[in-house]
Formats: C-alpha cells, sequence, structure tokens
C-alpha cells in the first residue's frame, strides 16, 4: 500500500517520468534564463542605447520574447542611460543648473535622473550584487514619471525638439513606455504564463527547479554586471573578490571610471556582455567584441539581423 502512495504521488509530481526531474529542471532553466539573456543583451541593453534598430516586425518579436521570459519592460531601462551619463556619481550642481534653466511650467527633476542607480561606489558592491533590481526599481519609480510629466508638458506647448530634456534622455522612448501597452501594464504576466505551461507540459518537480534557477539567473545577470565589472583595472579573481568584500579598493581607469572587461576572449560564455568597459568607453557599439563576432553570440544574432534588413547598426564603430 505504502509503495502504491508514493507510486501515486510521484506521478502527480512527476507525470512524465524523468529519471532525474531536479537536474532536468535545472538544466532547462539555464537554457531559458540563457535566451532571456540574449532578449536582455538585445532587446532591453542595445537598443536602448540606440546602437541597433530593429525593423517593425522585428521589434514585436522582441517584444514578445521579453514579456515572456524577463517581465522587465523596455522603457523601465530608463535608468540604465543615467548609469552611463552619470557612473558613480550624485551630480546635484547639475541637477540644479538643469532644474533653474529649464521653461516655465515644467516638472523639476528627482536627483535619480542625475544619480547612478546602481553605482558600487555610491551603494557598496554587496547591495548592487544582490539587489541590483530593487535599486532599478526605485530609480525607475522617479524617473518614469518625470518624463511623462515632462512629455505633457511638450505636447501642451506644441514642442518636438526636446532640447529642454535632460541630454542624455533626450532619445527615451515615449511610446515604448506607454503605461496603457498590455506589456507595461502587465509586465510579470508572461513569466507567469511561463511557468504555468511548464508545470503544465513537465510537472511540479521539474518546474520548480526550472523556474527558480531562471528566476535566480535573471536577478544573479544584473548584480554580476554591474558589480563584478565594476572592480576597477584590477587583475586577477582573488583581487575582485578582495575589491567586493571590502578588503581592497577598486582601481579606476583613466576617467576614473570602475568598469572593467572581465573573461576576455570568453565573452561567449556570457552573452559578449563581460566587455563592460568596452561598453562603457562606447556605449552605442552594438559589437561587445567588435567583429570578433564568435564571443558576442548577440552580436552574431543582430549582424545577421542586418544582413536581413531587419536591423540597422547606426552605432557600429566595427
Amino acid at each position: 500500500m505504502g509503495n502504491l502512495e508514493n507510486s501515486s504521488v510521484e506521478k502527480i509530481l512527476n507525470p512524465r517520468g524523468f529519471e532525474h526531474p531536479v537536474l532536468t529542471g535545472v538544466a532547462l532553466g539555464g537554457v531559458t534564463a540563457y535566451a532571456a539573456g540574449i532578449v536582455i543583451s538585445g532587446w532591453l541593453h542595445r537598443s536602448t542605447h540606440g546602437g541597433v534598430e530593429y525593423s517593425d516586425g522585428t521589434q514585436k518579436v522582441w517584444r514578445g520574447a521579453n514579456w515572456l521570459l524577463t517581465g522587465m519592460p523596455k522603457a523601465d531601462w530608463v535608468d540604465h542611460l543615467v548609469h552611463h551619463a552619470y557612473p558613480d556619481q550624485e551630480n546635484s550642481i547639475a541637477q540644479d543648473s538643469w532644474n533653474k534653466q529649464r521653461p516655465v511650467g515644467s516638472p523639476e527633476s528627482p536627483i535619480e535622473v542625475w544619480r547612478d542607480p546602481y553605482s558600487v561606489i555610491l551603494e557598496g558592491y554587496p547591495k548592487v550584487l544582490f539587489n541590483t533590481s530593487g535599486l532599478h526599481r526605485l530609480a525607475k519609480k522617479a524617473i518614469l514619471p518625470f518624463l511623462f510629466e515632462l512629455d505633457e508638458f511638450d505636447k501642451i506647448n506644441n514642442l518636438n525638439d526636446r532640447e529642454h530634456w535632460p541630454e542624455h534622455l533626450v532619445r527615451f522612448d515615449i511610446e515604448e513606455a506607454n503605461p496603457n501597452a498590455f506589456r507595461n501594464k502587465y509586465p510579470f504576466l508572461g513569466l507567469v504564463l511561463k511557468g504555468t505551461v511548464e508545470t503544465a507540459l513537465l510537472g511540479p518537480s521539474v518546474s520548480i527547479p526550472l523556474i527558480s534557477t531562471h528566476i535566480i539567473a535573471l536577478i544573479g545577470m544584473g548584480g554580476d554586471i554591474n558589480s563584478i565589472n565594476h572592480t576597477g583595472q584590477t587583475k586577477g579573481f582573488i583581487n575582485r573578490l578582495k575589491v567586493i568584500i571590502g578588503k581592497e579598493k577598486p582601481i579606476p581607469d583613466e576617467k576614473g571610471e570602475y568598469a572593467a572587461d572581465i573573461l576576455t576572449g570568453f565573452e561567449s560564455v556570457v552573452i559578449g556582455e563581460q566587455r563592460h568597459k568596452y561598453h562603457h568607453d562606447h556605449p552605442q557599439e552594438p559589437y561587445l567584441s567588435g567583429k570578433k563576432l564568435r564571443r558576442d553570440p548577440v552580436g552574431f544574432l543582430i549582424d545577421k539581423l542586418v544582413k536581413m534588413n531587419l536591423a540597422k547598426t547606426p552605432g557600429s564603430k566595427s
């Protein structure tokens, strides 16, 4: 009787009869997380900088994949433009200057428009490593309403040139940020749908580790790039670890910034994004490893889309 009960429970938890359901789930979660990383890099990251522009149809495919795999609307990445404009800074002088010169009646800007939202110098390495997503949410909650108010001011006053906008936010796509768009109104519904389908097809014993691996990897990607890849020009894994735990100070580059290239030559393992100093030096460059496309899966994909006339790369230096 006991064996029969155990067999029944196993069939409910593992209806497809996977021999190692947890390992299967973790492996599949790794695959879906890598797919999410490609979407984050190609859609949320590189196109936010304007280095690559996709055709209308290709944009729809990216949006759909992003909705299913990340739960992050592209508009939310507006704070990443601030990260590049003021790396490891809170520039209240720039804020005061802009507020004094803004057109009468336009909204005042919050400090988040002028403050690196996930700076390892301002926030500390542990906080950025484990809570980049939280810092990101706080920043966008202040920046997005300000930009909507600024856009509304422009419409009321028939202003179209955005000359009075903070320079680093001029290219922000207000249409992509439409709060009534389904993708922005229900950003996490795609992840819920993905998890529901996986559970129905694979059973909970596989889907639970799959979903957990996917979510943990998503959170970890941002923490990794914004902390480990901001340990400066320090050499060696051990020395970078000492920087992260506060035993050593990061070594800045010639501009006084802390972005670093990690795993040079093996960028494909992490979707090309580990060329982080190169990215900070050339934020609009869509090919993070230049023309060495074998090191940059997303760059390889973009190159193929360009050849099929489905994308343009106005930011390319390669």
